[in-house]
């Protein structure tokens, strides 16, 4: 991960949160935490471009770039960046930032450094570095030093707590916390970090921050799951609608929306959820006696769709598929409305080869969450077994338009042109893809499609600068490929 990223991992109550990067205020901003990232990623890349010197709109493109998974594409651009002003300390603490190389991240961070000595976010950069190696004394005195300079910085607020609770003191962790909210209480973040350090309030606070940092989802959503593990289901409703209507395809709060409506049915109890909770956990270490304990817990609340749900997961680990199917069927018929029953019930039609019964499921989880590409691709799959390859490829298509760096879209939606006998069709979107997605896997599909086509001279060229790029010896050897058949 790179050291200057600034999603922070919190462990609340059982599970585990990714809170949204929180910036200055802007139209990227609001798109992602309403969760639309390829949409806020141009405009981000075009505040960036157009303000050299705004710091949070270079942090933003970077991170979203990281975020997308084409971080060598501002890496390169930051690189231009600083040789271009080897003498401007900004330059280099973005380079840092960018960089994939955490020794090369610590060269830039000390170059700024060395030409701006009150560099703030160059000494939280350090303190990230330091935090890495294990090094809790000296990213101690970065973070200090940064916060000193400038206590607005969130990010260097949650570095120091973590490397005071990495090394045991929790009291100072507190402490921090309770500075972060003072300073920066207008970000979700800080309420976050505090409400796991003072769990006893934590919904005191949580209600505190979301009058103040309300317009990050996250927020709400860990607020409304303290409220239904304290028995409180109509309040976790109310926080969980609100994070949805914030970020519509947010699948945490639509969790805790359903174990919320489920309390306030009473078909299900706070300490359900907690057995629920524990349970989901256990699955991916032990998903056999978690299977036999989730039948267990079926009985104990035998009108709960999300207990069936959980059962049906289990037995599909365990190659049960036969009554992972029947346990989804169930739920469904107890809550015919349930948007994850639905969603599961199609996938779990789809597993079993079932591509009528997925197609039908699977159409109505896509109306209701059309930006889910798990579910799309699945209703595309379906269309593709059924024979309906032309309303697979359309639908297919549009979804990678709203996610042009998903590789597994594009690779799929590729896949599919070419055995559709579109094969222009379909070097024309590896080419584009190779040039905003630099990944590897696309560069070898573009590099055979070239070869069958007949188009070497060009996709040699766009892989010679993807190589360049990404320093991939995959990338290399297919650019070499490609040259001796071009010599041939």
């Amino acid at each position: 991960m790179n050291p200057g990223c600034r999603l922070l991992l919190l462990f609340f109550v059982g599970i585990f949160t990714i809170v949204n990067p929180v910036y200055g205020a802007s139209t990227a901003e609001e798109l992602l935490f309403s969760g639309r990232v390829s949409e806020a990623w141009p405009i981000a890349r075009a505040a960036a471009q157009a303000a050299p010197d705004d710091l949070d709109a270079q942090e933003l493109y970077i991170d979203l770039a990281i975020h997308l998974g084409i971080q060598l594409v501002a890496e390169a651009t930051l690189r231009k960046r600083a040789e271009a002003n080897p003498a401007d300390a900004n330059s280099q603490y973005l380079l840092g930032r960018a960089a994939r190389s955490v020794d090369e991240a610590e060269r830039s961070y000390r170059e700024a450094l060395r030409l701006d000595p009150g560099h703030a976010r160059a000494h939280m950069g350090l303190g990230a570095i330091h935090r890495i190696h294990g090094k809790l004394a000296e990213a101690d005195a970065a973070y200090r030093k940064a916060l000193m300079l400038d206590p607005n910085l969130s990010e260097a607020w949650a570095g120091l707590q973590q490397v005071l609770l990495t090394g045991g003191f929790r009291a100072q962790a507190l402490e921090a916390a309770r500075l972060a909210v003072a300073n920066v209480g207008d970000r979700a973040e800080p309420y976050l970090a505090l409400a796991t350090l003072e769990p006893e309030r934590g919904i005191e606070i949580l209600e505190n921050g979301a009058g103040k940092a309300g317009r990050d989802p996250q927020i709400h959503v860990v607020l409304a799951s303290l409220y239904v593990l304290a028995n409180e289901g109509k309040k976790g409703t109310v926080s969980a609608r609100r994070a949805l209507s914030i970020h519509p395809g947010h699948r945490g709060a639509a969790l805790w929306l359903l174990y919320a409506d489920e309390m306030v049915a009473r078909r299900l109890d706070g300490s359900g959820v907690k057995d629920l909770i524990r349970l989901r956990q256990q699955l991916s270490v032990d998903p056999a006696t978690a299977a036999t304990q989730i039948q267990a817990l079926a009985q104990r609340y035998p009108k709960s769709a999300l207990v069936l749900m959980l059962a049906s997961q289990a037995w599909a680990l365990v190659k049960e598929e036969e009554k992972s199917l029947q346990a989804m069927e169930k739920a469904l018929k107890l809550n015919p409305g349930n948007e994850e029953a639905v969603a599961g019930l199609g996938m779990a039609y789809a597993r079993a080869g079932q591509w009528k019964n997925a197609r039908i499921q699977l159409e109505r989880a896509v109306a209701a969450r059309p930006g889910d590409a798990s579910l799309v691709i699945g209703l595309c799959t379906a269309n593709w077994n059924l024979g309906e390859r032309q309303a697979a490829i359309a639908r297919m298509a549009t979804l990678q338009k709203a996610r042009p760096h998903d590789v597994r879209v594009i690779l799929q939606l590729a896949g599919w042109l070419q055995e559709a006998d579109l094969a222009k069709e379909s070097y024309e979107l590896l080419q584009l893809s190779a040039r905003q997605t630099p990944d590897v896997r696309i560069a070898v599909a573009l590099a055979a499609i070239a070869r069958d086509l007949g188009n070497i001279d060009e996709a040699v060229g766009i892989l010679k600068n993807l190589a360049k790029e990404t320093g991939s010896p995959k990338v290399a050897e297919a650019v070499r490929q490609l040259e001796a058949l071009q010599n041939q």
